[in-house]
């Protein structure tokens, strides 16, 4: 049994092995950012965070301008997902001042936020960003178990998310609803303004076009110069032409 089980993860590791090499002759020949956080992914997926932070930092010089913040972000995730708070909030920071009208910058505000909010519990906002890291990663059922030991928690909020992410990422969307649902009902003034697009998209998948449609017109209402107030006018303009 101990001779297989090694022999599994001789050749996995040679698997590994071989995908990194190939990318990385692919990055040397023409570097393309898709290629490089895809990289960057496969050293996540090993918990290898140390090395695909040291592939961003290696082609920031030479991306162009717009996709530069797409590193720096990347890196504070390698950091968050390590469990390394302090360097996961400078690159965050580092994101929002010098590229602040990127599309990215944004996620690095949410992010920021919930380090502000996890502050004073690092131990549990650490927990969490394992569970984000798995759901990134699609490795939903590993995700799915440690967000619901979170659900409870003063992170209930977040668990509840990204719980409700993981079950539309497996096309389950009335446990998706329900945990959206529950998120709302635990924490009805809670900050995560994507949880309303995502209600709204679950409930347009599910044919629910009227629910979706209040949903929408509500987020435009509430929050009218905000992205996710223009996220809600595309959704509506594509979905529900005049």
């Amino acid at each position: 049994m101990i001779l297989v089980f090694s022999i599994f993860f001789l050749i996995s590791d040679v698997e590994f092995r071989t995908k990194i090499d190939s990318l990385e002759n692919l990055i040397a020949q023409k570097p393309q950012l898709s290629l490089i956080l895809e990289l960057n992914n496969l050293y996540r997926q090993a918990e290898k965070f140390d090395s695909g932070t040291i592939i961003l930092r290696k082609y920031e010089d030479v991306m162009l301008p717009k996709e530069r913040p797409y590193l720096i972000y990347n890196i504070g995730e390698n950091y968050l997902f390590a469990g390394k708070l302090l360097d996961a909030r400078e690159h965050y920071l580092e994101t929002t001042a010098r590229f602040s009208k990127s599309e990215i910058a944004n996620e690095a505000l949410e992010r920021l936020y919930l380090i502000e909010v996890a502050r004073k519990d690092t131990i549990l906002l650490k927990r969490l960003a394992r569970s984000i890291c798995a759901f990134e990663m699609e490795n939903l059922k590993a995700a799915e178990d440690s967000l619901k030991n979170l659900l409870k928690t003063s992170l209930g909020d977040y668990a509840y998310f990204y719980l409700a992410l993981v079950y539309n990422k497996k096309g389950e969307f009335p446990l998706a609803l329900g945990a959206l649902d529950e998120l709302n009902k635990n924490s009805p003034n809670h900050s995560i303004h994507k949880a309303y697009l995502l209600y709204a998209e679950i409930n347009l998948k599910l044919g629910n076009k009227k629910k979706t449609k209040e949903i929408l017109e509500e987020l435009i209402i509430k929050m009218p110069q905000t992205i996710y107030s223009v996220q809600a006018k595309e959704l509506l303009k594509d979905n529900f032409p005049e």
